[in-house]
């Protein structure tokens, strides 16, 4: 969608949902056009210059590319909080299986995430 809209970030930027590729994404779906401020959102972990960045961001978008943006930004937004609760819940199942875990973590060349891999379907299913 973005490539639609000569919105080429993504030769700029390895990561769009990284920190600065998601702030420029809502700064574009919010409406932002001017490529200079777009560019301004990104950090110096970026390996281009703010020239370069905001040349890729330089393009011809239409309202409708930025409704649709949004929409994924939300769905992303939701994902995300979906993912954390998800981990919470297996933080929480982990904590009741704790010694097993490190007793198997004990093994040599294992470690805890080798003895979750290994405990996962003998306690799980």
């Amino acid at each position: 969608m973005l490539e639609a809209a000569r919105i080429k970030l993504s030769s700029v930027s390895s990561d769009l949902l990284g920190l600065s590729g998601r702030r420029i994404l809502a700064a574009l779906a919010k409406g932002t056009t001017d490529p200079v401020k777009l560019a301004e959102l990104g950090d110096d972990r970026l390996k281009c210059s703010q020239q370069e960045l905001s040349d890729a961001l330089t393009g011809s978008p239409e309202p409708i590319h930025w409704e649709v943006l949004q929409l994924f930004l939300d769905r992303l937004e939701l994902l995300d909080k979906q993912i954390q609760s998800l981990d919470t819940l297996l933080a929480r199942e982990w904590k009741r299986h704790e010694v097993a875990v490190i007793r198997v973590a004990q093994i040599p060349g294992l470690g805890v995430d080798s003895a979750q891999q290994i405990l996962a379907p003998i306690l799980f299913t």
